[in-house]
């Protein structure tokens, strides 16, 4: 079968504000689960499989319509979450216009949280919960053979107008089992970030699950950490430098988990004598310095740090199990090895008032991270937040699970508004990245680091979109 695996666009993406020019100037990043899946399918199958990032190629619905006649796929994966469901929709609108008969299959957490809601939407055929590697083989294989599509484990379809949801397979343990993702199917040269200073870049997956409970994030790869080899990891790095890529992004939810990993990784790159620059997410408590040394030394560039608020009440609230006393201790630590950092703030989280936010912007402003990302705190869709937030009638109706059953443009996800109303906490938010990035030593220091026209002309344009407003 022809299989054409899609990144939607995304035109109707549900956002959360930030300035302008850093929403505008951002950067791509690779569709990493359906490369996953395109891997997997070469690897264990005959399907002719090929691969569309909407996004980075800048595609409009003329082009997705060229595309499908032009390839004349039998089945259409469309990578979903909540927040690019309206244009996801539109691509399976588009794919059916063309030719019904052509399969259209949804998968990835949208698809995990409101299986029925998904199937109950115009256009769809299938969806897929959980991981799609297996799951989406067994679909197209089954569809080819004519086999019973009830022996597809994580598969959700209808069968005289009812909405089946088979029992689901089990999670994939061995993660070096699993293909490389298929990095050359998509324009890997056109990824990039505003934070890095390389280009092309990629990301990475190095073990699944998170094992901590902050109450505003979804934890759609479960609790339980499964992890690959350091030889594996360092396998994927090493066939990431060979394509042309120069810096890596390993997207674990914290890499940093356990630390021993994170040595032993650093060893295996030093052993090899690899030099590509990567960067990770990590948290305070698991940072010494003598993991962020050998981090430098085995090519990390920038340590992305979720800090999220400035005062123990809320840092116990979210719980993040962390102190402000071991945040300042990180981020002393990595100002002595000199490792770049990201910090990560909330601004209104539960039980917030208006002095609570502003010892937040001061702590960011205190810590001196390299970059700070200021957001609203919003109540995202199946997060203990979210379900704290309707239990105690702070939301009085199910919002996501409505806009599921109806996506519509304009919807705007809520927001945590026990203290401060919409506008105040958009009016904190525009503080926050002002206090931060005009402070006069900030300023000077950036100068300073700057090397090239074209990075002086972008800093120069977010300045002065952060000055004027958004």
């Amino acid at each position: 079968m022809k299989v054409l695996l899609v990144a939607p666009p995304e035109k109707h993406m549900l956002r959360p504000p930030l300035p302008k020019e850093l929403d505008k100037e951002s950067g791509f990043k690779p569709p990493l689960g359906i490369l996953y899946i395109a891997s997997y399918l070469r690897e264990h199958s005959d399907h002719e499989v090929s691969v569309l990032d909407m996004p980075v190629e800048g595609m409009s619905a003329e082009d997705i319509t060229r595309i499908i006649n032009e390839r004349q796929p039998d089945i259409v994966g469309i990578t979903t979450t909540t927040f690019t469901l309206i244009d996801v929709l539109l691509v399976a609108q588009i794919v059916k216009k063309i030719d019904a008969s052509i399969y259209v299959c949804l998968g990835g957490p949208h698809v995990d949280i409101y299986p029925v809601e998904t199937m109950r939407l115009p256009n769809v055929d299938f969806a897929i919960r959980g991981e799609g590697e297996m799951a989406f083989l067994d679909l197209v294989n089954a569809l080819e053979s004519g086999q019973s599509l009830r022996s597809v484990k994580n598969l959700v379809f209808k069968e005289d107008g009812k909405v089946i949801i088979n029992r689901r397979r089990p999670r994939i343990t061995d993660l070096d089992s699993l293909p490389f993702p298929a990095r050359e199917l998509t324009p890997w040269q056109k990824y990039s970030s505003v934070l890095s200073s390389h280009r092309p870049i990629t990301h990475l997956l190095t073990q699944k699950g998170c094992p901590y409970n902050c109450i505003f994030c979804y934890r759609h790869t479960g609790k339980r950490l499964y992890q690959r080899s350091p030889k594996s990891i360092v396998d994927e790095m090493e066939q990431c430098q060979r394509l042309g890529i120069k810096e890596i992004m390993i997207v674990d939810d914290t890499f940093t988990v356990p630390p021993r990993r994170v040595l032993d990784i650093c060893s295996e790159i030093l052993a090899r004598g690899l030099r590509i620059a990567w960067d990770a997410r990590a948290r305070v408590d698991n940072l010494t310095e003598e993991l962020v040394v050998i981090m430098k030394e085995a090519g990390c560039q920038k340590l992305y740090i979720g800090v999220e608020a400035g005062t123990n009440k809320s840092l116990r609230t979210l719980r993040k199990n962390i102190t402000l006393e071991q945040i300042r201790g990180a981020f002393k630590i990595t100002r002595r090895v000199g490792m770049t950092t990201v910090g990560y703030f909330m601004i209104a989280s539960p039980g917030e008032t208006k002095e609570d936010v502003l010892r937040t912007i001061e702590f960011a402003c205190e810590l001196e991270p390299d970059y700070a990302e200021f957001s609203r705190t919003t109540l995202f869709p199946a997060t203990e937040m979210y379900t704290l937030a309707l239990k105690s009638g702070l939301l009085t109706r199910d919002c996501w699970r409505e806009f599921a059953e109806n996506p519509r443009p304009h919807f705007i996800p809520p927001l945590w508004t026990e203290h401060l109303s919409n506008e105040e906490i958009n009016e904190l938010l525009k503080r926050a990245y002002q206090r931060f990035y005009f402070r006069p030593k900030y300023v000077l220091e950036q100068a300073r680091r700057i090397r090239s026209l074209d990075e002086f002309k972008s800093k120069v344009k977010a300045g002065i979109t952060l000055a004027i407003g958004w």
